[in-house]
């Protein structure tokens, strides 16, 4: 049924006229008469027997205008609902992180989301695993390494680089040392799923291996973050979770100019389309949280090498990620 003709027909019969209720409702008094004509042929009875003089409801005419006036306030209160969503954000907004991110990233912002707006439910899963946001009903997971192959959009939020970090109680016995040969004479602490014996850093179009003498070969962040903070030696580590320990001075940041890129962070959410308005104010404070005090974070090209995997190895038959950067 069209919602818009039952909306027509009782105004038609508030105001007395297809003519008024055209004027009140700023439409073309055709539009009137043929959503009515239209309406009386789906429902397959006249409604309104018409005069020059008047109108008059039939007997089935005044049955149908107590339905109509329920429909017409139906759709008005679900129009008023869902344009009070668009206002101000509320309802439930389901998120999925991986738990280190969301101790050292992800958790300030969402209690500074949870102040702004009080009207909506926050519900956090922390995981490892690889989710679908479709299937397993998450509105937005915040990821870091292999991008999932599905039909979702992820939306860049960081570059996930390590940098190279001491304590300074590390620095005052131990000096920094002054090129990155000289990490072959420090005490290293390495961190690593894959507990590799080496480093690759990064400057510029410079790539450098290294197999320093590691104290510590760990694949537990928390493990080499606190081995590092007691002066025990120099560690690459991502400098998204380092804010707080360079920004209270605990850690230093050495050679600068040298870094090992991981990747990048993303937001995933199944569509830019329609985007709820706790989902949307969630993914505007993130954007606006980034954390840039340390090192800047320029979004990727299509020639970033991230993205060039992917979409080298990704057939066009197959689900594909579409990598947006502004999903407004």
């Amino acid at each position: 049924m069209d919602f818009d003709a039952a909306k027509i027909f009782t105004k038609i019969i508030e105001l007395g006229s297809f003519t008024s209720a055209a004027q009140h409702l700023n439409i073309p008094k055709p539009t009137v008469s043929r959503k009515i004509t239209s309406l009386e042929e789906s429902l397959g009875v006249r409604l309104i027997e018409r005069s020059t003089r008047q109108l008059r409801l039939t007997p089935n005419g005044e049955r149908f205008l107590q339905y109509a006036l329920q429909i017409t306030e139906i759709v008005d209160d679900v129009q008023r609902d869902f344009q009070s969503l668009k206002e101000e954000p509320r309802g439930i907004i389901k998120i999925a992180i991986s738990p280190l991110i969301g101790e050292l990233f992800i958790h300030r912002i969402l209690t500074e989301y949870m102040k702004m707006y009080p009207q909506v439910q926050v519900h956090v899963q922390h995981t490892a695993q690889q989710l679908d946001p479709i299937k397993d009903s998450v509105d937005v997971i915040i990821w870091s390494g292999s991008l999932p192959k599905a039909n979702l959009i992820a939306k860049w939020i960081s570059n996930s680089w390590q940098m190279l970090y001491a304590s300074p109680s590390y620095i005052q016995k131990h000096g920094v040392p002054s090129s990155i040969d000289e990490l072959e004479n420090h005490q290293c602490i390495q961190l690593n799923s894959d507990l590799t014996d080496h480093w690759i850093l990064h400057s510029k179009n410079t790539s450098k291996k290294l197999s320093p003498k590691f104290i510590m070969n760990t694949n537990n962040f928390w493990l080499a973050r606190d081995a590092v903070l007691l002066g025990k030696g120099i560690a690459l580590l991502p400098v998204l979770l380092m804010g707080e320990d360079a920004r209270k001075n605990q850690l230093i940041n050495i050679l600068p100019k040298w870094m090992d890129n991981q990747g990048a962070i993303y937001a995933i959410f199944p569509s830019r389309k329609l985007l709820a308005p706790q989902v949307r104010a969630f993914l505007d404070l993130l954007d606006k949280s980034k954390d840039r005090s340390l090192i800047s974070h320029n979004p990727p090209s299509l020639q970033d090498p991230n993205i060039q995997f992917y979409l080298k190895n990704m057939r066009l038959s197959s689900p594909k990620i579409i990598f947006d950067f502004n999903y407004d």
